[in-house]
């Protein structure tokens, strides 16, 4: 939304730097910690009036039982930072962001029945492995088709780019789709697998997302693509924004976690 104080910079010359991805991330991670920080312990509080309360297994580690207690669905924190800082500081015209911003909201609400149905059975089992897989799968067949469809450099609809090699491309055809599938299948899950009472998700979610930084912006800026003989995709950056934005909420519920966990 701020994106949009650029076109008045005619009148305000200052607001030209609202057009800059980097200044939008730097204000994007702020803002997400900033609400982390802000509404996180009235959030905790609330769960801990209503013992919305971690589980732990019987069967789990003896350092495990002294967490129990431990509020759980903590992740509404960052899910609703995120996506409010998202807004506030992303371009509305660009397509990666309203795609990130629905995967988020779906899996949120994923996590947040997988949360309710631990809680009203009282144990850590949830939604099964095979009823995640399935919802899962629904999500990544629904982005690898709408961008197989929909792709957002039709010169490489097929194809992925071998990193750092001229003109080097894998053209998989109508496995694209599948292998799309497999990204979102398996990057969801690289970070359940991490997951538990140790705060290792929100840190592992930090770091990759930093990664993930510098490929999107590399990607969207037409100078640094054609000089890493990376595929340029345009719109790539402002998914920077969205991985700030993500960022500074995983930071600001680090903040509160980091101890009980």
């Amino acid at each position: 939304m701020f994106y949009y104080l650029y076109y008045l910079s005619e009148k305000f010359s200052p607001l030209n730097v609202f057009q800059y991805i980097t200044f939008r991330g730097g204000g994007a991670i702020f803002t997400a910690l900033l609400i982390s920080i802000i509404f996180g312990p009235y959030f905790i509080k609330k769960l801990k009036m209503l013992k919305i309360e971690q589980v732990i297994r019987s069967d789990g580690p003896q350092t495990h039982f002294a967490k129990s207690g431990t509020p759980t669905m903590g992740g509404l924190v960052i899910l609703i930072s995120l996506v409010i800082s998202t807004f506030l500081w992303a371009r509305f015209d660009n397509r990666f962001i309203w795609i990130l911003i629905f995967s988020s909201v779906y899996l949120g609400f994923l996590g947040f029945m997988d949360d309710y149905l631990k809680l009203v059975k009282k144990h850590s089992v949830g939604l099964s492995a095979s009823k995640k897989i399935i919802y899962i799968s629904i999500l990544g067949l629904i982005i690898a088709a709408y961008n197989f469809y929909n792709p957002p450099n039709p010169k490489y609809i097929t194809s992925v780019n071998v990193p750092y090699l001229k003109e080097t491309f894998l053209n998989l055809g109508i496995l694209y789709i599948f292998f799309s599938y497999f990204i979102v299948i398996g990057s969801s899950n690289a970070v359940n697998l991490t997951d538990g009472l140790d705060g290792l998700a929100v840190g592992s979610i930090i770091f990759s997302g930093l990664v993930y930084v510098v490929f999107a912006y590399v990607a969207g800026n037409v100078k640094f693509s054609s000089y890493l003989k990376v595929i340029s995709v345009s719109g790539a950056g402002e998914i920077c924004i969205f991985l700030t934005a993500m960022i500074g909420a995983c930071l600001g519920f680090l903040w509160f976690n980091c101890h009980p966990a």
